[in-house]
């Protein structure tokens, strides 16, 4: 049983001024677009996202045994490795338990070689937090 309480302090607490609307916005239906796209594609939310000097962050949160047998779906690999190859995305597939706890996070970012996967089979949310710091660091070097 939720606690709604907790729940709506929980939503304030990470930024979410009307969760009422974010839970809607969680749910848009885009049928209506059906056939405008080839291939049968539809729009991809996007599950988080930060910018800092033109540089972006891109998550991914999936459930953990998603992200350790690399479940992805192949327009959503494709989409991701698109915005990789711009030179400006790195992205943090995240896998993470019922709690959203950090379980694991694969990292996929591009270097003069091309796309780069590394994996972290073990990850928690502290160190989530410092992958996310490391990458600052790094991108707070790059002129905008």
């Amino acid at each position: 049983m939720i606690n709604l309480q907790k729940f709506l302090d929980d939503a304030y607490d990470i930024g979410i001024r009307n969760p009422d609307k974010w839970l809607q916005g969680r749910c848009f239906n885009w049928g209506f677009l059906r056939g405008a796209f080839p291939r049968g594609c539809v729009p991809s939310d996007c599950d988080g996202e930060i910018e800092i000097n033109g540089h972006f962050l891109r998550f991914e949160m999936k459930y953990v045994d998603a992200v350790r047998t690399e479940e992805i779906a192949t327009g959503q690999r494709r989409q991701l490795h698109s915005l990789l190859n711009t030179g400006y995305f790195t992205v943090f597939i995240v896998g993470h338990d019922e709690r959203h706890d950090t379980k694991c996070v694969r990292i996929w970012e591009m270097t003069p070689r091309g796309i780069k996967e590394s994996y972290r089979p073990e990850c928690n949310n502290d160190d989530l937090r410092n992958l996310c710091e490391t990458w600052v660091k790094r991108v707070e070097k790059i002129m905008p």
